[in-house]
């Protein structure tokens, strides 16, 4: 039901599970729901990229500062 688009809460209503446990429990994450986001993730990446003219999400340039700039 939440792949089709209904809201979790009304999933839960409908199949009578009422813990969020339960519910949880036999909402099983698939193969294909895994390949869907990666696919949906590198679609944004893509139109974030194309807008701003930078993939955020790989930057190899990017230094790293310590948050603590003593410890380093």
């Amino acid at each position: 039901m939440v792949r089709a688009g209904i809201s979790e809460k009304v999933a839960m209503t409908i199949s009578g599970h009422r813990t969020r446990n339960v519910f949880d429990r036999y909402n099983i994450t698939s193969d294909r729901d895994l390949r869907e986001a990666t696919e949906k993730s590198r679609q944004r990446r893509e139109e974030a990229t194309a807008q701003f003219g930078h993939d955020f999400g790989h930057d190899s340039d990017m230094k790293i500062q310590p948050a603590n700039p003593k410890l380093n």
